[in-house]
């Protein structure tokens, strides 16, 4: 894991830092991702429709405006 804190990334050339994750990734580790300072009862859990074969889980907070 790359243990990576958010006051590690203070411009353009720390984005390397971040390391890029598969959709796999994402969707085998799925709650281990969700920061704990979440507060979960405030967000739904949506799915992308999958074309892909799989669906992808994402966490938004309920009042926020997206479009999936």
């Amino acid at each position: 894991m790359a243990k990576i804190k958010p006051s590690d990334i203070k411009s353009l050339e720390d984005l390397p830092k971040i390391p890029i994750l598969t959709k796999s990734e994402v969707q085998n580790n799925f709650d281990s991702l969700v920061s704990r300072r979440i507060t979960k009862e405030l967000c739904k859990k949506e799915e992308t429709s999958g074309t892909t074969g799989i669906p992808l889980s994402i966490l938004a907070e309920k009042r926020a405006s997206y479009v999936m």
